[in-house]
């Protein structure tokens, strides 16, 4: 769920159970995440390839069908472990940096915390409904 809060746009994340991750992912402008409740392993990814892929998915019907997809190999260039707890329990994610977040205790829970831009790029103290900078997931 995403809220506007003043000058901020905050996505907030639940992570149910140990080892659950959010999806990898990076954003064209930089955020910080705060750790709510619970604790996550914060990672920095970078992609070493893609390559094509396939897989069969079951329909409605009930009828299997091929799909071929792009898969991708990422390595951990980086990582923290943050506890809500503990102070300190935030991370600044730079822009186009791929990242993820898995949960080290049951019900962890985070806030993704954006500033408000311009279609053009200029930051904005106000909402301005131009919400492609924080929702642009790539993977």
């Amino acid at each position: 769920m995403s809220r506007i809060c003043g000058s901020l746009q905050i996505y907030e994340g639940v992570l149910n159970g140990v080892g659950e991750t959010c999806l990898i992912h990076k954003h064209p402008i930089a955020h910080t995440t705060y750790i709510y409740r619970g604790a996550a392993l914060v990672e920095e990814l970078e992609l070493v390839r893609e390559f094509p892929n396939k897989r069969m998915t079951t329909l409605p019907d009930g009828t299997s069908v091929e799909e071929e997809f792009t898969d991708r190999e990422f390595r951990v260039v980086r990582s923290t472990e943050k506890h809500a707890g503990r102070g300190r329990n935030w991370a600044l994610i730079k822009a186009h940096t791929f990242h993820r977040f898995t949960a080290l205790v049951p019900g962890t829970e985070y806030h993704c915390i954006f500033s408000h831009y311009e279609p053009d790029g200029t930051p904005s103290q106000e909402f301005t409904g131009f919400e492609a900078a924080t929702n642009e997931f790539v993977v």
